[in-house]
Order: structure tokens, then C-alpha cells, then sequence
């Protein structure tokens, strides 16, 4: 069975040829897609991956992010280095390996602390995860293979019970799992910042009101693969240009014959 599925949103016409067992077509435009309009070969017995309507792009366009994002596939996302590993601490207070926690999903990482009140800093950070998640409900596609996760750098204040408490209202019963992590301690902590180029300096004044720490806004895209394939600042932490390369990475595993759920 061959299925011909055509989704126009903003500028583009995302045309999905679905073949049973076999390929994946995916062009935009007439065939510029992520694989210049080739018949990527899918191992899968099966093939149903349909490209959903893209709810991010309900959010529009705004004063900060005054563009139309591209459609997903049509550029690549190089991997740019192997994500950091390191002992973590879940909620419950479990140990593990984070890559452990990033293995078979793609993830969007965060790095915040909790009494950060710089509105440019970890609250807008958590914001956009917190739509990017909202998001992820309206998609079973991205539900099943997007994970997120919030780590604390800020381990004597951050505790799994203080982080649990931080996560109750943001968290929702569906879409994208989304995990609060924070590290055993401050030496557990160090080698991760540094594998992911997080700095982090503790200011001169404690008590200042926007938090006891400097640090770079960074979030990062992960794939299942563990390796690093975009890092937003400020400047890019648009959830739709997030989920846009979250797409892209799907396309990306489906058409290598990467599972993706």
C-alpha cells in the first residue's frame, strides 16, 4: 500500500509518501527536502509515520523570533560533539548515568537552578520547555520518542525533594516525559558543566535578588544517540524552531532506520 499525504503550513508543502515496509518520501516544495528529494530505504516491516499538523506554529510569530520556521528536513543538524555523562540524582532520590537517563529518546536539556529569578535566565528556559511539553501533548508522535530534562546546577539547594516541589505545577499526565534531575553533589557536578560548556560562577553578592549565580542560558538537543546536535542561548530558544529540529531529527532516524516510537 502506497499513501500520499500533503500538509501545507506557512510558506511550505510537505508531501509524505508512505510505503509499507519499504520508504519514506518526505520533499518540500517540490522535493528540496532534508535528502534533496532521495527515496531514503526504511528497514521497518511496517511504516504509518505521518507528519502531524505542526501545533507549535499556532504560537506565531513574535517581537524576539519574527521569522517563519523552516520545514523540518529541509536543512541537516550537525552532531556536534558527544553529550557529557555524570552521576545524577532523580526526584526519588535514585542514582543513575545521565546518559543513561538521555539514551534512547531525543532530548532537549536544560540547565537551571531553581532560586534563579533573572527573567531572561532559568525561568524563561523552564518556560519554553514548559510549551514544548504542552505541545507534545497535541502529538503522540512527539509524546513517544521527545524526552526533557531539567538539571540543577545548584545541588546544596536543589535537592530532589526542593526540585520535586519546583516540577509539580509544570509537569503534565501526558505528552513528552519530562525529568527534574540534580547532581549527588558539588564534585559530581563540576566534570558535567564542563563536558557541556555550562559555566557557572557564584556572584559576590548572595543575596542579590536575580540569584547567587552568573551562567550562560544554554539548552541543548540531544539525539538517541547521545550526541549533541544544537545548542539554543537566548537568541534561539524558540519552542517552535526546538520542535522544528526535533521533527528534523525524527526524519533523520526514520530514514536511516533509527527506531523512532
Amino acid at each position: 500500500m502506497i499513501g500520499r499525504v500533503e500538509i501545507r503550513y506557512v510558506n511550505k508543502v510537505c508531501t509524505v509518501f508512505v510505503v509499507a515496509g519499504v520508504s519514506l518520501l518526505v520533499s518540500f516544495d517540490g522535493g528540496g527536502g532534508g535528502n534533496g528529494g532521495q527515496l531514503p530505504e526504511l528497514n521497518a516491516e511496517e511504516t504509518e509515520f505521518v507528519l502531524h499538523e505542526r501545533p507549535e506554529l499556532g504560537l506565531g510569530r513574535s517581537s524576539e523570533y519574527d521569522y517563519d520556521p523552516p520545514a523540518p528536513g529541509s536543512y541537516n543538524l550537525p552532531e556536534i560533539k558527544r553529550a557529557g555523562d555524570g552521576s545524577v540524582l532523580y526526584l526519588n532520590g535514585q542514582p543513575e548515568k545521565l546518559q543513561e537517563v538521555l539514551r534512547g529518546h531525543i532530548t532537549v536539556l536544560s540547565f537551571i537552578y531553581t532560586r534563579c529569578a533573572d527573567p531572561r535566565g532559568c525561568p524563561y528556559a523552564t518556560g519554553v520547555l514548559y510549551k514544548v511539553h504542552s505541545i507534545s501533548e497535541q502529538d503522540p508522535v512527539l509524546a513517544d520518542n521527545l524526552r526533557l530534562v531539567t538539571f540543577s546546577f545548584d545541588p546544596d539547594h536543589d535537592t530532589p525533594h526542593v526540585l520535586s516541589d519546583y516540577s509539580r505545577a509544570l509537569r503534565k499526565p501526558t505528552g513528552a516525559e519530562w525529568l527534574f534531575l540534580t547532581a549527588p553533589s558539588k564534585k559530581d557536578l563540576t566534570p558535567i558543566l564542563t563536558a557541556y560548556g555550562q559555566q557557572v560562577d557564584r556572584k559576590q553578592d548572595p543575596q542579590d535578588p536575580l540569584g547567587p549565580y552568573y551562567h550562560l542560558l544554554r539548552v541543548y538537543l540531544i539525539d538517541q544517540r547521545g550526541m549533541i546536535r544544537n545548542i539554543y542561548s537566548t537568541g534561539m530558544l524558540d519552542p517552535r524552531l526546538v520542535l522544528t529540529d526535533v521533527r528534523t531529527l525524527l526524519l533523520e532516524d526514520r530514514a536511516t532506520g533509527r527506531n523512532a516510537k
